[in-house]
């Protein structure tokens, strides 16, 4: 129970040294059908762990990552107490102080949109409001529209809901799961709780624990949303790592910095500012495509990447990328600054003096020589992306402007033929008319009471519908309605490839269509008669 048969299994472990005792969260047989948190001092044979075959404890879980806080080990959202010694026999081998919640990760509306499978977590990291956060990338199931997030959680927001908040219990196997409300008829020492010696607990405090472990109320993110969310038809994220409390050039301002993986073989770095918008730095291409990334370490120097066949060490920074002040101050990147006396843009490690240029909110200084505003650097995109100079924007933007003008003049013209070819038009339904009402006309389209008939020339039966896009919506059909309100999540899939517009998801437009034709008018029995 300390490492899994099959090394593609989802298993967890931590190391206490001080303890000599590890914690995994694995499987204990090579079909992996027991799976099991499990603690060994290895200094002895004896262990504890969770009931076996029950599924309120565990339900054919994916361990995802464990860490040490305060005196509890946390799984997933799982915690035990690190000095539980199990219960009185025969539960002596079974852990007294197990306890689980959920995570909400999810975008906020009437109906909530949420990401339910965990696929990576940070260790907690101290913020400069003093309070602990763990991040998470969180997926929603496996779908031709898959999603991606991260969010943040408070490791106090955890503890308390784990020591205050309540347990969520089922009376029989038919009823609902409800909350356990009577405080007062609650077992004495909470169950769950750290005691001194676990092995002296009641019957009725280890078998409440062992019967109800799921707390009623789910972990709330911080700010209740999303940090990040990463739309459909572009990579999922894969895992996360932290370079915790990054000190900008503002003295005593600190920024944690967070590397987020993806499935092809990127890593995106951002910080997460907690009292403004996400800063997304850059975008740097690590693996080929196909080669997901499965593991992230950040060191003081180096983020250590690692795929299913390579192992790669890349800066944390690229702040010589940048030639000039504006371009460096608007990575807004705390690593890096634009040091005036060198006039180059360096990062933190070699910083020396106080002659620096920085803004991580607004990403533009007045006090870059050039002006607030980069002269030759129009957008930031990836790492080796082409850059865009001012030639280029203005270029681009007479071009544009021709480019109206042309649609407006085709448009006039075309109302004005419009209007001659539809007067031309009225004039010979005028004509035909007249010599349809004739006596010599034949009546074979109406009957006996001046009624058309729908013949099998104009049956809607017999009518072949063309598609409703002809060729199908262009890249930006609606690129209009996908911007981002103020102070919402950022949905990381909607940005163009240089960060200067946003672009709508594509979807199949035969799904698009069929979807019109079910919203239409018509009733669901209209046929067409033929006469």
């Amino acid at each position: 129970a300390i490492a899994p048969y099959d090394p593609k299994h989802n298993s967890t472990a931590v190391y206490i040294p001080d303890a000599n005792e590890i914690y995994t969260g694995t499987v204990s047989d090579f079909a992996g059908n027991d799976p099991l948190i499990y603690r060994k001092r290895l200094s002895d044979d004896e262990g504890l762990r969770t009931q076996r075959d029950d599924l309120k404890v565990l339900d054919s879980p994916n361990f995802v990552a464990s860490f040490v806080y305060g005196d509890h080990i946390y799984a997933r959202v799982a915690r035990v107490c690190r000095g539980d010694r199990g219960g009185a026999r025969p539960a002596h081998e079974r852990w007294t102080s197990y306890v689980k919640a959920r995570l909400n990760c999810s975008v906020p509306a009437n109906t909530p949109f949420y990401f339910n499978e965990l696929q990576a977590v940070t260790e907690p990291v101290a913020t400069v409001d003093g309070s602990s956060y763990v991040y998470a990338v969180f997926s929603t199931p496996e779908s031709n529209v898959r999603m991606s997030a991260v969010c943040a959680y408070r490791m106090e927001t955890i503890k308390r809901i784990f020591d205050y908040g309540h347990f969520k219990i089922q009376k029989t196997a038919q009823s609902f799961w409800v909350p356990y409300r009577p405080h007062e008829s609650m077992p004495v020492p909470r169950p769950g709780s750290c005691v001194t010696d676990s092995s002296k607990l009641s019957e009725n405090i280890v078998s409440f624990i062992a019967r109800n472990p799921l707390m009623h109320e789910a972990v709330p993110a911080v700010r209740s949303k999303p940090i990040l969310v990463q739309g459909p038809e572009r990579a999922s994220f894969t895992q996360i790592a932290i370079s915790p409390k990054v000190h900008s050039v503002k003295k005593g301002a600190t920024h944690n910095a967070l590397y987020i993986g993806t499935s092809d073989g990127h890593v995106l770095k951002l910080y997460d500012p907690q009292d403004g918008p996400t800063t997304i730095v850059q975008s740097v291409k690590v693996f080929p495509k196909n080669s997901p990334i499965i593991n992230l370490m950040a060191t003081n120097e180096q983020l250590i990447v690692v795929s299913a066949n390579e192992v790669a060490a890349v800066p944390l920074e690229y702040c010589s990328e940048q030639r000039n002040c504006a371009g460096c101050v608007h990575l807004q990147d705390a690593h890096c600054a634009w040091d005036l006396d060198s006039a180059r843009c360096i990062g933190r490690n070699v910083w020396s003096g106080e002659n620096f240029v920085q803004n991580i909110l607004l990403g533009q200084s007045e006090q870059c020589p050039e002006g607030a505003v980069d002269p030759d650097y129009y957008a930031i995109d990836e790492l080796h992306s082409e850059r865009v100079t001012s030639s280029d924007e203005k270029a681009n933007n007479s071009g544009s402007e021709r480019l109206v003008i042309a649609v407006l003049i085709t448009m006039a013209i075309a109302s004005v033929c419009g209007f001659f070819a539809g007067y031309r038009l009225s004039k010979w339904r005028s004509i035909q008319d007249g010599q349809h009402r004739s006596p010599g006309w034949s009546t074979g389209s109406y009957d006996s009471y001046g009624r058309a008939r729908l013949t099998r020339h104009d049956s809607l039966a017999g009518a072949k519908l063309e598609h409703v896009y002809g060729t199908g919506p262009g890249k930006d059909t609606i690129s209009l309605a996908s911007g981002v309100p103020q102070n919402g999540t950022p949905f990381l899939n909607f940005g163009s490839n240089v960060n200067s517009g946003f672009v709508t998801p594509k979807f199949p437009t035969e799904k698009n269509f069929v979807t019109c034709l079910n919203n239409s008018t018509l009733p669901r029995d209209y046929k067409g008669r033929n006469g």
